[in-house]
């Protein structure tokens, strides 16, 4: 259910000139600090896309990646297909206020771009879901 408070959002849907997301249910979406964050009830979205540092490979960046889950991190998958690197895995956090946030932390790298995206819920059920919708992010740039 949507507040009707901000512009919603399903289905394909346009992140940037170079990434797209299909998402699957109905979305609140807002911008925040230069972020896209899209949620519902039990899943929020927030998506950070920017271009590539000079002179890094896909390799070198998904390595830094990889490198910055630590020790907690679970569930690690690790792809490069078609000249697109992929990196994701999941944490379990417990916050401040006592309160436990599961994330999956997602990292998308091609030549000229690489997008992060990180989900959070908290039934971990949810987690499933929210890698689909990981698996629907496109690349679009040349």
């Amino acid at each position: 259910m949507t507040s009707g408070l901000f512009p919603t959002f399903s289905g394909p849907t346009i992140l940037t000139d170079n990434w797209t997301l299909t998402l699957p249910d109905t979305y609140e979406c807002r911008s925040e600090n230069g972020l896209l964050t899209f949620w519902r009830d039990d899943l929020a979205i927030w998506v950070n896309a920017f271009g590539t540092e000079d002179g890094t490979t896909i390799a070198e960046r998904m390595t830094r990646d990889r490198n910055s889950a630590g020790p907690e991190a679970t569930n690690l998958t690790e792809s490069t297909e078609n000249g697109i690197g992929r990196l994701s895995y999941e944490l379990s956090e417990t916050r401040p206020d006592g309160m436990c946030v599961n994330s999956l932390y997602t990292y998308t790298h091609t030549p000229k771009a690489q997008v992060m995206i990180a989900f959070y819920y908290q039934d971990k059920d949810v987690v499933s879901r929210a890698r689909a919708i990981y698996e629907t992010l496109a690349y679009t740039g040349g």
